[in-house]
């Protein structure tokens, strides 16, 4: 549940940021978050699969 109310957010700030300030910024902004879901998706596997292999 907390994954949707986080993507729900980002998603409103994403597009606050767009209507105030332009599409480079909205973009910038969703380019952060993006990277940032990706590199805690990548850690979070690592850690299992470490897990999984002791």
């Amino acid at each position: 549940m907390s994954k949707v109310i986080r993507a729900i957010l980002t998603l409103a700030l994403i597009y606050g940021a767009y209507t105030e300030t332009g599409i480079f910024t909205a973009l910038s902004l969703l380019l952060i978050f993006v990277s940032i879901e990706v590199q805690s998706r990548l850690t979070k596997r690592a850690l299992d699969a470490g897990q999984a292999g002791q």
